[in-house]
């Protein structure tokens, strides 16, 4: 379907996220907004790409309890850790809800879920050097 296959371990709080499959999709959005008032009217459109990684997964991502650093700011958020090969993190970011999309099904006996995390915040050429992607769930 156009996508890229990737390899990438994801862990939710040091569990093994289970992955079966993994995509990098490009994804083509387009906005455009017009309104018309008594004498005038305006409008307007733009289009850009977004990055995608979807990936399929027998295991849920794992939430914890907001620390310190993170109870100013009430929204419901991800927080997204990269790895390399050696262990070390590259890149920390946070991510509102909306930017991972989630959906459960069943397979055989038990849950299957599909999610698309959108890749807004990260450097695509970090993706090169990235081995583990930890995801976590704010309340």
């Amino acid at each position: 379907m156009g996508g890229v296959d990737c390899n990438f371990t994801f862990t939710s709080n040091s569990y093994n996220l289970d992955v079966i499959k993994q995509t990098l999709l490009e994804r083509p959005k387009a906005v455009s907004k017009s309104s018309a008032l008594e004498n005038e009217s305006y409008g307007y459109a733009y289009a850009y790409t977004e990055w995608h990684l979807e990936f399929v997964s027998n295991t849920s991502i794992k939430s914890r309890e907001r620390n310190m650093e993170e109870g100013r700011n009430r929204r419901q958020k991800y927080h997204l850790e990269f790895y390399n090969k050696t262990g070390d993190l590259l890149m920390e970011t946070y991510i509102s809800k909306d930017k991972l999309k989630l959906w459960q099904g069943k397979a055989g006996n038990g849950i299957i879920y599909t999610y698309s995390l959108n890749l807004i915040n990260v450097p695509l050429i970090l993706l090169d050097n990235v081995t583990n992607i930890n995801i976590e769930y704010i309340k």
